[in-house]
């Protein structure tokens, strides 16, 4: 009974993804598994002659690296920029140490060429390096060398990035804290008032003095006299009226030379006739046009002073494009808010809808480029892969948020379905492959295979951590996913988002992971004949 449940394909999936699970959330001092116990219950399942579909490992990694790329899209063109050639030499450095490595282990152990290239994709965890490998050796060594090393290759690297901070004595969630709290004032976004002291703002309305050449700031509300009143383009200042702004601190210092005096300490535009609220955008009417074509302030009469997207935040000028889903602040009399909330939200079912078609089409377009071939001198090519491919789509749509008139915007919920959902289908589909004839490569090759493996798994990663910690002084959530995306991890990528929900190591994950991609690629072809 029990051979023909497991003989049917899916029932056997999730069979494996629930055991699996269970083992995962076993902790064993302080130490889980996570994710990859799916993949041990499944190395079992292969060994017991479990068989799955190719297209689940296949479905497993499309969905997980495309929902990782709209998780880190909207920031890390801008990390990117910032520490682009930074990222591009670490990904070099893990995958360079790890050639290196196969070299030397290859002379120690006598390995083939075959063999030890397979290994060398194994233990990098990269299946576009293995297509590579067998491309350029035409031999079954190679898969039995990735076999050997793939397990520990994933196994390894989940644990290192556990085990790091304990051993490090690092707090992630302190450490957290303590970047945020370091990030530069001048970014972050906060509100000032100022007293209009500035003659030549005397008689002029908000709208005359178009002060957004100038600054990117908002201003909500305007105390004149003992009256506090919402900020309206044809709102007239008199001297010694009060205006409430809102921006990043680094604009805000500008309109000092607008108003003139800065006001501190005690509130003094707090009023009950002047209200802020937070809304989800959720009308589509709202959406695919700026604020200024909106007419936000001459239609609702209100002021949108800030606007949450993906856990960033904006201070909107009359160029800001609003999304189904965004957060927005508005500020207005009691009436005029709840008029643009009306128009505006309301329809709570719209901000958690998937677009199926926006989906589907930014898959098909991540999995055509995966499979294009790139020429490299020499006659030799490379490909992204099922990884690559999806992953470099996903992070371009999610940086411009629409295509067109096509929202690609998926809810968070969504995502992280998506990106558990394909993490655990690619590795029952891994496992169970593999499980098929590790056994018996272990048992005529002894563990002297799995050293090697391991090896060359330990030492890539450690010198990625090295590097980029004690040479280049990043911080460790940082350094954590430039690890995993250097070893092309997406197993120890799925561990550190269990224990932290910080997005740095999101960030340095996708900006490291597709030179990793590319260059194991090319090592792997080149390896071949250098061995």
């Amino acid at each position: 009974m029990l051979q023909q449940f497991l003989s049917h394909p899916i029932a056997a999936l999730f069979l494996i993804i629930a055991l699996g699970s269970a083992l995962g959330n076993l902790r064993v001092a302080k130490i889980t598994l996570g994710a990859s116990g799916v993949l041990f219950v499944a190395l079992l399942f292969g060994h017991l002659g479990v068989r799955l579909p190719g297209a689940v490992q296949e479905l497993g990694i499309i969905l997980f690296v495309y929902a990782v790329g709209l998780q880190a899209g909207p920031r890390f063109f801008n990390q990117f920029k910032a520490r682009g050639i930074l990222f591009a030499k670490l990904g070099i450095a893990v995958v360079a140490a790890g050639a290196a490595l196969t070299w030397l282990v290859s002379y120690l152990f006598g390995l083939e060429p075959a063999l030890a290239i397979g290994m060398y994709a194994g233990a990098m965890t990269s299946t576009p390096g293995l297509a590579a490998a067998m491309d350029a050796a035409r031999d079954p060594a190679v898969s039995v060398g990735y076999g050997i090393a793939y397990p520990f290759g994933v196994v390894g690297v989940v644990l290192l990035v556990q085990l790091l901070p304990r051993l490090l004595k690092v707090d992630l969630e302190k450490e957290k804290q303590g970047l945020l709290k370091s990030e530069p004032q001048g970014k972050k976004i906060g509100r000032r008032q100022f007293r209009v002291s500035n003659p030549a703002c005397e008689g002029k309305s908000l709208i005359d003095l178009n002060f957004h050449r100038l600054v990117e700031v908002n201003i909500s509300r305007i105390r004149k006299g003992g009256r506090v009143v919402p900020a309206r383009p044809e709102t007239l200042l008199g001297l010694g009226d009060v205006v409430l702004a809102v921006g990043r601190e680094e604009e805000l210092d500008k309109l000092k030379l607008v108003f003139g005096e800065e006001l501190q300490g005690e509130e003094m535009l707090s009023s009950q006739d002047v209200i802020a609220r937070d809304i989800f955008v959720s009308h589509k009417e709202m959406t695919g046009r700026t604020l200024a074509e909106l007419g936000i302030f001459e239609n609702y009469g209100v002021v949108v002073t800030r606007v949450f997207r993906e856990e960033m935040e904006f201070v909107p000028t009359g160029r800001f494009m609003l999304e189904i889903g965004d957060s927005v602040r508005v500020t207005g009399s009691k009436e005029d808010t709840e008029r643009f909330i009306q128009a505006a939200g309301q329809h709570e079912k719209r901000v958690h809808e998937t677009s199926i078609l926006a989906l589907s089409l930014g898959i098909f377009a991540g999995v055509i480029l995966g499979f294009k071939q790139f020429p490299l001198p020499g006659g030799a090519s490379f490909r992204l892969g099922l990884a690559g491919g999806p992953l470099l789509v996903s992070l371009v749509l999610a940086h411009y948020g629409r295509i067109g008139g096509l929202n690609i915007r998926i809810p968070r919920g969504a995502k992280y379905i998506m990106s558990q959902l394909g993490l655990v289908l690619f590795l029952a589909g891994a496992g169970t492959a593999a499980g098929e004839s590790f056994a018996g490569v272990v048992a005529r090759s002894g563990l002297s295979l799995l050293l090697a493996g391991a090896i060359i798994t330990l030492g890539s990663a450690l010198a990625g951590f090295v590097l980029s910690r004690y040479f280049y002084r990043l911080d460790l959530l940082t350094v954590l996913g430039a690890v995993s995306g250097g070893m092309t991890s997406t197993p120890a990528l799925g561990a550190i988002t269990d224990f932290t929900d910080s997005r740095l190591p999101l960030l340095s994950y996708t900006a490291v992971y597709p030179v990793a991609l590319i260059v194991i690629t090319v090592i792997c072809q080149f390896l071949f004949f250098l061995l």
